[in-house]
């Protein structure tokens, strides 16, 4: 009977010590969905229990009422949030008067969220690090453009946030992608391990490298280049299982897997391929306006081609309903 009273307190002990850390996600309130009130205007990352703001990046929450802020419609397009109800975005590369911060033409302006962690890294130890990141394009934010170096910095206690100096831009990053996040339909991944080097107890995002090392794409025809992005599901562990084992990025839309939309960007005719070849299904598609453009209840065909040769170019957004489930996506029609 001792004996086995001792194998049970072992195995009490053992469990405790891993719900104490060990493969859980050491970031607090990860998809921002703890808030203190919703969102009302910009710049009110205050209203996110727990996280920091560097200049002005913006929180958004389907409790809001405002249009600037709501979800999934807002002020930087159409999205849905990759998990629950919110989101954060940020500006990562922009014009001067992009960011209200910068006062001169090379300010490198960035904005940047950031949190203590739940319990501090510990030296020697592989740590697995991702977040989910959707572009935006919007003409009422002007912003268009693609970027690289999206990524996560650890430091020791929070540095100084506010404006103007940008003491984060330092061209180097824990975690962050080397290839342009292009994809603003669904939800893009930047994943990656590292080893840590001190006892990190804070987590930034952001692009911490200056413009002159930041690669951009123009993804309209306009010749300002503005990018932000949207940002969910932040995630920090010891455990591969709970964030993402590999290093790199995953362009494959996020929940988006039952249907396949392209050619993205689209002049004259589009095709929605069916990838889960099951029961009818319904497709809606909308301007930036939210005017509906196109619709059709029942569709049996495994690829649907649909003409948009007579519709306004800009951002389509295309809403399928399939099996009481919504999938959506944002297409630029040129």
């Amino acid at each position: 009977m001792k004996q086995l009273t001792k194998i049970l307190f072992l195995i009490v002990n053992c469990t405790l010590l891993i719900n104490n850390g060990m493969g859980q996600n050491l970031v607090p309130n990860p998809s921002f969905e703890d808030t203190v009130s919703c969102p009302t205007s910009d710049n009110q990352l205050y209203n996110c229990v727990g996280w920091d703001a560097y200049s002005s990046p913006d929180y958004f929450s389907t409790c809001s009422s405002s249009p600037d802020v709501a979800v999934p419609n807002n002020w930087g397009g159409f999205q849905q949030p990759a998990t629950g109800d919110s989101y954060v975005a940020i500006g990562v590369f922009g014009d001067t008067s992009f960011f209200y911060s910068c006062d001169s033409s090379s300010c490198n302006s960035h904005e940047f969220v950031g949190r203590f962690l739940s319990t501090p890294l510990a030296i020697g130890v592989k740590y697995y690090v991702s977040f989910r990141t959707s572009l935006s394009i919007s003409n009422s934010l002007s912003v268009n453009c693609a970027a690289d170096k999206l990524g996560v910095k650890f430091t020791n206690g929070q540095p100084s946030f506010g404006v103007p100096s940008p003491t984060l831009i330092s061209n180097s990053a824990h975690i962050y992608s080397s290839t342009l996040l292009t994809d603003s339909s669904g939800w893009s991944m930047v994943h990656g391990t590292f080893i840590a080097d001190s006892t990190y107890n804070y987590i930034i995002l952001g692009n911490f490298f200056d413009d002159s090392n930041t690669t951009t794409q123009i993804m309209d025809g306009n010749t300002y280049c503005n990018s932000y992005y949207f940002i969910d599901d932040v995630c920090v562990s010891t455990d591969s299982l709970t964030c993402v084992n590999s290093v790199g990025i995953n362009d494959t839309p996020f929940n988006q897997s039952g249907f396949n939309v392209y050619p993205n960007p689209a002049t004259n005719q589009i095709t929605i391929e069916n990838l889960q070849l099951g029961d009818a299904y319904e497709i809606q598609i909308y301007n930036s306006l939210g005017q509906l453009l196109y619709s059709d209840s029942e569709v049996h065909t495994i690829n649907k081609e649909i003409d948009i040769n007579t519709f306004s170019n800009g951002l389509l957004l295309i809403n399928i309903k399939s099996e009481n489930r919504n999938f959506f996506y944002k297409l630029l029609k040129k």
